[in-house]
């Protein structure tokens, strides 16, 4: 049968999948990701043969965020707030908000 998987992109998450695959536990998957994949799992999973034979969908929905209100939404990122405002990691900056940025699609109404 096929199967379904809704996950987030963490590297153990990538490693059960890939195993699922190479058991062929399921004839095809169809993959619906929370939010962006980190290029080193997505070419894990591109390099493994018995998942290239077994993906039938390969889907992101950036649905990993918390609205707080109308406009506000948080990561629950128990990091931003070091990164943010630590004068030590400013080489950081740009890297986690252009993450963070990438796991939100947001269309806002044109006036």
């Amino acid at each position: 049968m096929d199967v379904l998987y809704i996950i987030s992109p963490q590297a153990h998450i990538v490693d059960c999948l890939l195993n699922d695959f190479e058991k062929r536990r399921y004839k095809r998957a169809h993959l619906v990701w929370t939010s962006l994949l980190p290029p080193p799992l997505r070419q894990r999973i591109d390099e493994n043969r018995a998942a290239q034979e077994r993906i039938a969908s390969f889907t992101v929905k950036n649905i990993d965020f918390f609205p707080r209100e109308s406009h506000v939404v948080t990561f629950r990122d128990p990091w931003s707030f070091p990164i943010l405002f630590h004068p030590g990691a400013n080489n950081l900056v740009k890297q986690h908000l252009e993450a963070m940025a990438s796991k939100v699609s947001i269309r806002l109404p044109s006036n």
